[in-house]
């Protein structure tokens, strides 16, 4: 897979050619198999109305996204936002299904892994650059560390 720096328009153009592309495409994108997790990132909600403005998003939970009796497209939904300069992720799934402490044990680890991934790139080795920072050059790594050593930049760790 591509890293996610590198897929074409964020990733946009799966849901227009899985839902509104022409009829093979949507065919063969329909047969591949469903994910039984959904993970979606919804943005950052504290950069969407400027400080001046009259209006502010409200401070309190939003509610349930769907009715508790619908049928649910995924086992597992993981959906995460900034808002107030906080990272704020809500697991939803069945009780059916899993046991409460099965998640919470689930979401403890993503937790643990979304800090030693912010260790890291908060790291001196961390950070320079990745071919897909230039997607039109058609580098590879190595071709990349060349063209950056001849105009005196780092070498590109990000993605090792």
């Amino acid at each position: 897979y591509p890293p996610v720096r590198g897929v074409p328009h964020r990733g946009i153009g799966y849901g227009v050619l899985r839902y509104l592309g022409d009829e093979d495409v949507r065919g063969r994108l329909a047969a591949l198999p469903q994910p039984q997790v959904s993970f979606n990132y919804l943005g950052r909600f504290d950069q969407m109305v400027p400080g001046d403005a009259p209006l502010r998003l409200a401070p309190e939970s939003r509610g349930p996204d769907r009715s508790p009796r619908g049928k649910r497209s995924h086992l597992l939904d993981v959906t995460g936002s900034i808002a107030g300069g906080r990272l704020e992720v809500d697991w939803t799934y069945s009780e059916d299904l899993y046991r409460r402490e099965t998640i919470e044990r689930l979401a403890g680890r993503y937790v643990e892994a979304l800090r030693r991934l912010i260790e890291h790139c908060r790291s001196p080795e961390a950070g320079g650059y990745t071919p897909s920072d230039f997607p039109l050059a058609g580098l590879d790594q190595r071709k990349l560390e060349k063209v950056l050593a001849r105009v005196g930049q780092s070498k590109g760790k990000a993605g090792r």
